[in-house]
């Protein structure tokens, strides 16, 4: 049997069986298997969810325009990533599929993916188009947050 607790910030597995003892008990064994996620994430954006996550946000958000069958935004990908870790608190990441949300893809002119929109005060102040190395993102996050 398999359980999943959450014990110190660490995920256990906890196997039990197959050690039996004189008197037939289970010794319990744990496992760490992964680190408990405490860092941001990107967001899904959704047409369901589009206001409320990037129009109505607080802070600037940038929204990986994406598909799954696109290979330069699984490329640029990590980086996106990247922005979410190191710009928390201070940007939202947000990713939308663009097969499964096609409505705000053609409202906001998006033609080529990847395409990383930058959002303020629910307008678009910036973009980018094509997969780009991480430190030219990271200029235009910075230039974004600042300007």
């Amino acid at each position: 049997m398999q359980l999943t607790r959450l014990w110190d910030g660490y995920k256990l597995r906890q196997i039990s069986g197959g050690f039996g003892t004189d008197y037939g008990e289970s010794i319990r064994r744990f496992d760490i298997f992964s680190r408990r996620m405490e860092m941001a994430e990107p967001i899904e954006a959704t047409e369901a969810n589009w206001d409320e996550q990037v129009l109505n946000s607080e802070l600037p958000v940038l929204v990986d325009f994406w598909a799954d069958w696109c290979g330069p935004c699984k490329m640029i990908a990590p980086s996106v990533h990247d922005m979410a870790v190191e710009y928390d608190g201070k940007l939202v990441v947000a990713k939308l599929d663009v097969d499964s949300s096609p409505n705000i893809a053609i409202k906001y002119r998006v033609s080529s993916i990847p395409a990383l929109i930058f959002f303020k005060d629910g307008q678009p102040v910036d973009q980018i188009v094509g997969a780009v190395p991480k430190g030219q993102l990271q200029k235009k996050v910075d230039s974004v947050l600042t300007g």
